[in-house]
């Protein structure tokens, strides 16, 4: 046995994490091949606990009909073989097999690279027996039967040609019953010779990843092969070295999805290890706490050294880098840590620090795993804030008003929850402030009137029947003041003689003037003069110019 130490993250294949309990007929449940040939009398009905795992527009299957699925991982590089017979020959049976070995059951939807081969041929003759029996030259037959090209999508004949495997490479078969029937089948994995797919040799530990640094909590261990979930603990691990003992929990990705094996197990230690020093772990079986491979092989007992050499920065925190107070308070600075010594800025060697004056503070914290520091500076203020908005403000329509209320370190609270020291204010109200520092709070707040924009447009000129009245209404919205050319101030005026009307408005904002001229149209008969004679050349202007009138 060749052990791997590694001192980096180790991540093995994602799996299902659905909560579901795997069956045979998933993935993850998969049966391990540890004998040549395995008795199916019954088929069962449906896909297990993980539906669809199998992706129809990647694999030559119509899915997971009725399925069970086998694992196995090969010992030595060759030819691997099965053949698949149906209790009644007239049932069809599809299948397809993928290398799961740098992949996981997730990827068999998704990734059409690790099929490595499938057959779905069925009908006419293509019934009865399937496999991967070296009778023909194809690795990939889609449904149907006889046909002189087969692909994924259409086959020729129910067996394909031997599967060429690597040692140490991890597969999964995937028997999909098309047909339905509960009749069962028998399946001989002994068509492929010395590749050594079943099982007799003992698992071992092929990588660990120890920890590097103080404080680390994790070890994670690689078995060269899948271990059942049921047969690994913390009780098989021992962990010696400084600061121990040390209680050990074991958690695995697949195992906490609810599937029945793994290869990656992470070792979680309390407390972690706290002290540079040697350490060794020991992998522990007997009778009672057997390590086992999905053939029930045991593992043999095993131990480690390894040493953890890089002091941990401690992360010393005496809070944010200012802190304010009021003048009387005092604040304990409190950096207490397991097995420390302590150095202040002034040479004391305690774990706390009572602080009373302003100024800056440090402390250097040195334990058997590192040495960290930190500093915080301390202001004291002597008084409440200082809050003065205002008492009653104006804000004119497309002006800007802020009301600031800043002071130095001080938090801020307005009527809306608005938590900035400067609040912009577009819209008349009531407004309050909540100022706070370390002495305590005050509170202020302003009355301000919004005054909208004068609304004044009166058109240039208009032209009015002798005898009507022209009702001119200029209100405004708000406190304003009004004064026409005439020196009356209310917003209306009665126009019934021609002439030029102008008009002043004035808020506490503007001053706007407008003015209409007002014609009045003579109702007297038309007269455009005399019959008249022209000769060959002359010329004569004939009009009849009536304010306001079309011709």
């Amino acid at each position: 046995m060749k052990l791997k130490l590694v001192i980096i993250g180790l991540l093995f294949c994602s799996l299902h994490l659905r909560g579901q309990v795997p069956t045979i007929q998933d993935c993850l449940g998969a049966i391990p091949v540890c004998q040549q040939i395995y008795s199916e009398g019954l088929s069962p009905s449906g896909d297990g606990n993980y539906n669809s795992e199998i992706n129809t527009s990647i694999s030559c299957t119509a899915g997971e009909l009725n399925s069970i699925w086998y694992t196995f991982t090969v010992s030595a590089s060759g030819n691997f073989g099965f053949l698949i017979t149906p209790n009644d020959l007239n049932d069809d049976y599809d299948w397809a097999l993928f290398n799961i070995t740098d992949a996981s059951c997730d990827d068999i939807g998704t990734d059409p690279s690790i099929v490595v081969s499938c057959n779905a041929a069925g009908g006419n003759t293509c019934n009865g027996t399937t496999g991967a029996t070296g009778d023909t030259n194809f690795s990939q037959q889609g449904g149907g039967c006889n046909s002189p090209t087969p692909s994924i999508n259409i086959g020729q004949s129910p067996f394909n040609d031997l599967i060429p495997v690597i040692a140490g490479n991890t597969y999964v078969l995937m028997v999909s019953n098309w047909s339905g029937s509960p009749n069962g089948y028998e399946i001989d994995f002994g068509l492929g010779t010395g590749i050594g797919i079943f099982d007799e040799d003992d698992p071992f530990i092929d990588e660990i990843a120890v920890p590097e640094e103080c404080d680390d909590q994790t070890i994670t261990v690689t078995f060269n092969e899948f271990i059942q979930c049921n047969t690994i603990d913390g009780d098989n691990f021992v962990l010696t070295g400084p600061g121990g003992p040390f209680a050990i929990d074991v958690t695995a990705t697949a195992c906490a999805a609810g599937g029945a094996f793994d290869k990656v197990f992470t070792l979680t230690m309390t407390p972690p290890i706290s002290q540079l020093g040697n350490y060794n772990l020991q992998l522990i079986t007997d009778s009672a706490t057997e390590v086992l491979d999905l053939c029930d092989n045991a593992a043999n007992d095993a131990g480690f050294d390894f040493e953890v050499t890089n002091p941990l920065f401690l992360d010393v925190q005496l809070g944010a880098d200012t802190a304010v107070f009021c003048v009387g308070q005092t604040v304990v600075l409190d950096v207490t840590n397991v097995d420390a010594t302590y150095v202040w800025q002034d040479g004391s060697t305690d774990p706390t620090f009572t602080v009373s004056n302003p100024g800056v503070y440090a402390v250097t914290v040195t334990n058997p795993c590192g040495v960290g520091t930190d500093e915080i500076e301390i202001t004291y203020l002597n008084d409440l804030p200082t809050v003065d908005i205002g008492d009653q403000l104006t804000l004119c329509e497309g002006d800007d008003l802020f009301l600031d209320a800043t002071n130095d370190f001080s938090s801020y609270l307005w009527q809306d929850g608005f938590t900035g020291a400067v609040y912009s204010v577009t819209d008349g109200g009531l407004f309050s402030v909540d100022v706070s520092n370390a002495c305590g709070t005050t509170s202020d707040d302003v009355l301000v009137t919004f005054i909208p924009a004068i609304d004044l447009d009166l058109p240039d000129a208009i032209a009015l029947c002798l005898g009507d009245t022209l009702f001119l209404d200029v209100t405004q919205e708000g406190s304003v003041t009004y004064e026409w050319f005439d020196g009356s101030i209310l917003p209306t005026q009665s126009i019934d003689k021609p002439g030029v009307y102008s008009i002043s408005i004035t808020s506490d904002c503007e001053v706007v003037t407008d003015s209409i001229e007002v014609n009045f149209i003579s109702t007297d008969p038309i007269d455009i003069g005399p019959d008249a004679i022209l000769c060959f050349g002359d010329s004569i202007e004939i009009g009849v110019p009536i304010v306001g009138a079309s011709y």
